[in-house]
């Protein structure tokens, strides 16, 4: 009965613990609070094994939190890993109202103008990470890691949120491609085994008709 008892005061802590959040980053003296669809270590993508073709959506948002206009601009910083695959990689950014922002290259994020947000208001953004269909398999087996940057400024005061991306692509498998060479010799050997066995019995009657 005890353990019983234990199980129903740790099972609230278990949901609590393993239930997904929203995260959101913001401090006293922040000009924007941004939250999202980020992980519990503030990643905004974090894609394994993806292939061409493959894509992944996720969700800011960006309010400001003070009595003034707060202007903010997006830009992305390579970290580590493989610059052809973070050149390869494509991002599509649009707001509430489905207008689209940006859509090029992901290296390409940091030409983008600068934007304004008025005092106590908020703007909700959709990110889409694709890996182009078009891509070969040069870039199979590659991982690259980058930083989306959000940098405002209001009132002589600045803020600046990274939310770090990865992305690690497939190494190609050869599993289910036939293999040409064997499937020749194979077919060629039981031609010669089936030729080599009607000519044996060929003989064998002729032999026995002839007896």
């Amino acid at each position: 009965m005890k353990r019983f008892s234990y199980w129903l005061l740790l099972l609230p802590l278990l949901t609590i613990l393993y239930a997904p959040i929203e995260v959101s980053a913001t401090s006293q003296d922040s000009l924007i609070q941004i939250s999202g669809d980020l992980s519990a270590d503030g990643k905004l993508f974090q894609l394994e094994n993806v292939k061409p073709g493959d894509w992944a959506n996720r969700k800011l948002s960006l309010s400001n939190v003070t009595n003034h206009d707060v202007h903010y601009r997006m830009d992305v910083q390579y970290t580590d890993g493989s610059k052809q695959l973070y050149q390869a990689l494509k991002l599509k950014i649009t707001n509430s109202n489905e207008t689209v922002l940006f859509d090029d290259a992901l290296a390409n994020l940091s030409n983008q103008t600068e934007q304004t947000l008025r005092p106590n208001s908020n703007e909700t953004f959709h990110f889409q990470l694709r890996f182009p269909s078009e891509l070969g398999n040069e870039y199979q087996g590659l991982t690259t890691n980058a930083d989306i940057i959000i940098s405002a400024e209001g009132n002589s005061d600045t803020q600046e949120s990274s939310f770090p991306l990865s992305s690690d692509s497939q190494i190609p498998t050869h599993d289910n491609l036939p293999d040409t060479a064997t499937f020749i010799f194979r077919f060629f050997l039981v031609g010669t085994v089936l030729f080599t066995a009607g000519t044996l019995l060929l003989l064998y009657a002729k032999a026995r008709k002839t007896a």
